[in-house]
């Protein structure tokens, strides 16, 4: 009769991270979602600016301020300012859902 059965310890360990998993969801991935999502909403006003910018430049060209460059700052600008609503609009969803989980459990 053997005291250490490494199949068991195994399948232990295994249902314990299932459970684990099932729990809290994966937080390094979660992070790269909303790395992805805020590097897209900065990037895309940026782009679009430039072309706006360069549209300008061609079409009403003026002595001493380049367009393009103005676009990409407002789009930057304007990019940050929307990463910025969306990261508090996500926050404010993740308190309220942790909140009522966590009212949920006490009233069980």
């Amino acid at each position: 009769m053997a005291l250490f059965n490494p199949e068991k310890q195994t399948e232990k360990t295994l249902l314990k991270k299932v459970e684990q998993m099932q729990k809290e969801p994966p937080v390094l991935s979660f992070k790269g979602i909303v790395f992805g999502a805020v590097g897209w909403q900065v990037c895309i006003p940026v782009v679009i600016g430039a072309f706006g910018g360069k549209y300008l430049d061609k079409h009403f060209p003026f002595n001493g301020i380049s367009w393009t460059l103005n676009g990409l700052f407002l789009g930057f600008i304007f990019g940050l300012i929307c990463a910025w609503f969306w990261i508090k609009n996500e926050e404010k969803k993740i308190y309220t859902e942790t909140s009522q989980k966590t009212e949920n459990e006490v009233h069980k």
